[in-house]
């Protein structure tokens, strides 16, 4: 029986809450042309009228003294942008993607420093720029001519832009704005910003979506809403994860409604079809949707990559102990076929439950302790003055809880938060960890994972330390068409740098299902996972709990798991050690997750509804198509 159809009443917006949604600028809402002249002339009077300021914040949430309005000309061809800033920037970065796209895909990016020069140089005739600033203040306006950068908006016709900032203050602090908390999470993430003609009004659209069976699964997660005649205006919505209801805020016109989501997004093609007027609503009428599924997984893969510009695929399934698929897809970067032998991926953040499990043996073997301070063999010379760097251990690194920041960037390290204070995602503190370890074996920690994991697990083709030459060749990373150069290492690379090829996810995957040689003790410290108090308080942050190295979660049994996420490479590792079973699945492409959550849903939740781990994929994945 179908799946039943929620319509949500909405009550339409009345002309003063219009007019403040006009200037409101969020993730996809509108910005209002001018209802004044702008000039660039170090005088910004004529902004008083652009009464929305929109300020930038820190990695913790935390407001600067740094705002921006923005805001369009009556004719649709020029850009305004006045930041201001209680003292004068050391540089600021503007991003534009005249596309649309909200993932940063080599957009014109402006950087202000001395004076205003640009990265592409084919944009720098459509910008300019001009300080207005005293000693108590710093502001500077910005024009972009959009017809140059190849928005042509038609008259009385939205359009969309992917816009951002980003600011580094005198004393080296970062500021952004757009795309709330995932911001962080997934650097140069673009804003998609509307810019809508003053003389539009808007309607308001409810409905739901759902499919007709498979109620393991969650509703589409995605409607996208596409301007009949105007290919410059899209809006992608999210759906109620649970009813798969929705509701948007649209400039009046016809639009096509589609349903949208990484399972189907090879297939569904069908749509719908709304008028919205001023002022007024539509509720739309049932929609159930029937999921295709596959059970040939070489077909879907292939199907999955080719939509996602995907070249290669490498994934291992195991099901109930027996080995389900082992296989790489598609090409290697010089055009070669794949093989699961001498095909070589990063595999991201999927590297550092790995390399707890390095760590992890020395604990079992008595040579490592989890509760032992780091700061018996290493301290980093940017918290050397700071007393909170004698309380860092293992188990607060395995956890996420050292308080240490995601990345350092190009300053020195400093704390975010004290130690055990706050689960907070941390590649630096697993940085740490591997240079104590280093120190106290005094050998690299390729050599330590070599002896005491990758041998024993028969992984003869993993490295922390750059792909092994004899092992094949690495598949390089892709972002559309754009090849990410080979990288380079001095040092093993435990947050990220891990190279595998599909036989060692194999057997890596068989380890880890065999027990990996560790006690019932350690697999009970493994999956604890951290106290829901630790966790941010942060409604964009992640509800993911971490247990020693791995996001510990209980559906239908313990779930262990790990993504890996970079431009380039999109990566994943689920284990059931109660159904023995388990995949790991590796792209090198960033629109590799949609892929992942494909390839999931054919496999492990075809038996496990895993809603949970369902939620923390759609948490992570873009829907920019």
């Amino acid at each position: 029986m179908p799946l039943a159809f929620l319509g949500t009443a909405m009550v339409a917006l009345p002309n003063q809450a219009q007019a403040d949604y006009l200037g409101a600028i969020e993730v996809d809402h509108p910005v209002s042309w001018a209802s004044s002249v702008i000039t660039l002339d170090k005088d910004i009077s004529d902004w008083d009228t652009i009464t929305y300021q929109h300020f930038l914040t820190d990695q913790n949430g935390e407001r600067a003294g740094i705002s921006f309005r923005l805001t369009h000309s009556v004719d649709g061809e020029k850009l305004f942008l006045l930041i201001s800033s209680d003292e004068r920037p050391k540089r600021i970065d503007v991003f534009l993607d005249t596309s649309g796209d909200t993932i940063l895909d080599r957009p014109a990016q402006y950087t202000f420093q001395n004076e205003l020069s640009t990265a592409q140089s084919s944009h720098a005739q459509a910008v300019d720029a001009m300080i207005a600033s005293d000693e108590a203040s710093f502001a500077q306006e910005w024009s972009f001519d959009l017809s140059l950068l190849g928005v042509e908006i038609e008259e009385g016709e939205p359009a969309h832009i992917g816009f951002d900032i980003e600011v580094v203050s005198g004393d080296d602090k970062v500021f952004r704005w757009g795309d709330k908390g995932n911001k962080w999470l997934v650097d140069r993430r673009l804003t998609r910003v509307s810019l809508v003609p003053r003389n539009i009004g808007f309607g308001l659209v409810s409905g739901a979506v759902n499919w007709t069976s498979e109620a393991k699964l969650s509703p589409p997660q995605r409607v996208g809403f596409r301007r009949v005649g105007n290919d410059h205006y899209y809006r992608i919505i999210e759906t109620n994860s649970v009813t798969g209801a929705y509701s948007a805020t649209l400039p009046e016109g016809d639009y096509d409604i589609a349903a949208i989501d990484s399972r189907t997004a090879p297939t569904l093609a069908d749509h719908q079809r709304v008028s919205v007027s001023r002022n007024d609503e539509v509720t739309m009428p049932s929609v159930t949707l029937d999921r295709p599924v596959q059970s040939d997984l070489d077909s879907l893969i292939a199907n999955v990559m080719e939509h996602e510009s995907i070249n290669t695929l490498g994934v291992v399934y195991i099901r109930e102990g027996g080995v389900e698929l082992s296989k790489a897809f598609g090409v290697r970067a010089d055009g070669s076929p794949a093989d699961s032998a001498n095909s070589i991926f990063k595999m991201a953040s999927v590297s550092k439950p790995v390399a707890a499990l390095v760590v992890l043996t020395l604990v079992e073997k008595g040579l490592w302790s989890l509760d032992e301070p780091l700061s018996n063999y290493w301290v980093d010379p940017g918290i050397v003055d700071d007393p909170r760097n004698k309380l860092i251990t293992t188990r607060m690194v395995l956890g996420h809880l050292s308080g240490l920041p995601n990345q350092a960037g190009d300053g020195p390290l400093a704390f975010l938060y004290s130690p055990k204070e706050q689960q907070s995602y941390s590649g630096e503190g697993y940085k740490y960890l591997k240079r104590a370890v280093e120190v106290k074996f005094g050998a690299p920690f390729q050599e330590i994972a070599k002896t005491h994991l990758f041998e024993p697990a028969g992984m003869l083709c993993s490295s922390f330390q750059g792909p092994i030459e004899e092992c094949g060749q690495y598949v390089q990373k892709f972002h559309n068409t754009f090849r990410f150069d080979p990288p380079s290492w001095g040092e093993a690379d435990v947050k990220g740098g891990l190279m595998m090829n599909v036989q060692d996810m194999q057997s890596l995957l068989e380890w880890i299902l065999a027990g990996a040689n560790l006690s019932s003790d350690t697999w009970a410290a493994i999956s604890t996972p951290n106290a829901e108090s630790l966790l941010l308080d942060d409604e964009n942050s992640s509800k993911d709990r971490f247990g020693l190295g791995w996001v510990v979660s209980y559906q239908d049994g313990l779930v262990l798991a790990h993504g890996g996420s970079e431009f380039g490479a999109r990566t994943y590792i689920v284990v059931l050690p109660n159904q023995n079973s388990g995949i790991i699945i590796a792209t090198n492409a960033s629109g590799g997750l949609p892929a992942i959550r494909m390839i999931v849903e054919a496999t492990l939740k075809q038996l496990h509804p895993l809603r949970e781990l369902d939620q923390s994929l759609i948490h992570s994945e873009s829907f920019d198509w």
